[in-house]
C-alpha cells in the first residue's frame, strides 16, 4: 500500500522544503516511485518552477496545472503531474526510481472554496494520484501553522514528520501541532531536528526532546555549511551525497521501510479521540464552524471580544454558532478573573514543556 507522508513545522524557514525535496529525491534514488505535493507557496521546495526562489530551473513550465484544477475536471492527472524521474539518476537512464511533482494551491488571502477542503473529496484525489502513478510514497509539503486547509492534508496522511529548528524554535507551536497530530490519531507521528550546529552534544539533546514531547525523533539534520553556498540548479543530496546531512536523509529514507500503512479513510471515520469525539466530525464541520476552531487553535484561548474582532462575525451569529460548538463538545469555556474564554478541546489544559526547553549551554 502507498505511504502518505505530511512535512510539517510551524513556522517558515525552518529547511522543511529544502529536506522534503532532498528526501522525495533519496527515495526516488532508492528506488521507489515517489510523488511530491507542494503546498508551500512561501518556502517552495526546489522542485517547484513556481517559486521566485526556486533554487532549480525545471523543464515543467511555468504555467503548471494545480490540484484544484484536475478537481474541477480542467485537466488530467497527466498534465497535472510533472515527471522529474532524470534527477534521480544523472548518470544512468534506466533507474527503476520516480519522481512526480504536483502543485497545490495555498493561499491565507484567498482561500480555497470549501468543497475542496472537503476531507472526503480530498481523499478520493490522493487516492487517484496514487493509483494512477503507482507510487510507493506521496510526500506533501505542508504550509507552515496550522489552518483549515491544512488540518485534512495532516489526517489522511499515514507519517506526519515535524520538524523543530534548534537556532529558533516554535516550542508552543510545536507542541500544539504534536497534540492535534495525535488526536488526529495518526499512525506515526515523529520529530526532526534541523539545523543542529555541530558544538551540541547531539544525543543529550535528542533525549532532552523526546522526553520534553513524548515523541520520537525520527533524524538530527545538522547544520550544513555547503547549502549556503550551493549553486542555483542543485539539489544538495545529489551534490553532496556524502555530507552527514545526505546520509541522515539515507537514514530516514530507510527507516520510512518499516512503517506500515494503516490510515484509511474508513479507519480514521471509526476511530475517536481520547474525549469521545472523532476528529473527522470536526473536519467535516460547516466552514464557519470549522474556521471558528482553528482560529482557537492558533490563538489557543479567546475571549468574546477578541473573537467579535477576529471572525469578523456578526454577534448575534457568533453567539449561536458558540452555543452549538458547546453543545456538540467541540469547545469548552473556562473564566480567569471573571472572563469567560473560550478554546477547543483539541488543546491540552496544561502545557506540554517547561518555559526553558533546553539548556544550549550544556549541550
Amino acid at each position: 500500500m502507498p505511504q502518505i507522508i505530511s512535512i510539517h513545522s510551524f513556522r517558515h524557514g525552518t529547511g522543511k522544503s529544502t529536506f522534503t525535496t532532498n528526501l522525495a529525491v533519496t527515495l526516488g534514488q532508492q528506488g521507489y516511485r515517489v510523488g511530491l505535493v507542494d503546498t508551500d507557496i512561501q518556502g517552495r521546495s526546489r522542485l517547484s518552477p513556481r517559486s521566485h526562489h526556486s533554487s532549480l530551473d525545471l523543464d515543467c513550465g511555468e504555467n503548471r496545472p494545480l490540484l484544484q484544477d484536475y478537481f474541477l475536471s480542467q485537466v488530467s492527472l497527466s498534465e497535472l503531474v510533472c515527471d522529474r524521474s532524470e534527477l534521480l539518476n544523472p548518470t544512468l537512464s534506466d533507474s527503476s526510481g520516480y519522481l512526480g511533482i504536483i502543485h497545490h494551491h495555498f493561499n491565507l488571502v484567498h482561500p480555497l472554496p470549501p468543497e475542496l477542503r472537503d476531507v472526503q473529496q480530498i481523499h478520493q484525489i490522493l487516492w487517484d494520484i496514487t493509483t494512477h502513478l503507482q507510487l510507493d510514497y506521496l510526500l506533501i509539503d505542508l504550509y507552515p501553522g496550522l489552518s483549515e486547509e491544512t488540518l485534512p492534508l495532516i489526517a489522511l496522511c499515514d507519517i506526519f514528520l515535524v520538524l523543530l529548528c534548534i537556532d529558533y524554535p516554535e516550542f508552543q507551536g510545536t507542541a500544539v501541532t504534536l497534540d492535534v497530530a495525535q488526536r488526529l490519531e495518526i499512525p506515526h507521528i515523529h520529530l526532526l531536528l534541523n539545523q543542529v550546529p555541530k558544538t551540541l552534544n547531539t544525543p543529550l539533546l535528542k533525549q532532552q526532546v523526546e522526553l520534553t514531547y513524548n515523541i520520537p525523533i525520527l533524524g538530527v539534520l545538522p547544520w550544513a555549511e555547503p547549502m549556503q553556498t550551493i549553486r542555483e540548479k542543485e539539489i544538495f543530496s545529489l551534490s553532496f551525497p556524502n555530507h552527514t546531512y545526505s546520509q541522515v536523509i539515507q537514514d530516514i529514507a530507510r527507516h520510512l521501510r518499516q512503517f506500515s500503512s494503516a490510515n484509511t479513510l474508513k479507519n480514521k471515520q471509526n476511530s475517536s479521540s481520547d474525549s469521545g469525539i472523532s476528529i473527522f466530525e470536526l473536519i467535516e464541520l460547516s466552514p464557519v464552524k470549522r474556521q471558528l476552531i482553528t482560529i482557537m487553535i492558533r490563538y489557543t484561548s479567546m475571549t468574546w471580544e477578541e473573537l467579535v474582532n477576529v471572525t469578523e462575525q456578526e454577534p448575534q451569529k457568533l453567539h449561536i454558532l458558540l452555543q452549538e460548538l458547546l453543545e456538540q463538545g467541540f469547545i469548552e469555556t473556562h473564566n480567569i478573573n471573571q472572563e469567560t474564554y473560550y478554546k477547543p478541546r483539541l488543546i491540552r489544559s496544561k502545557p506540554l514543556f517547561k518555559t526553558s526547553l533546553f539548556d544550549l549551554d550544556n549541550l
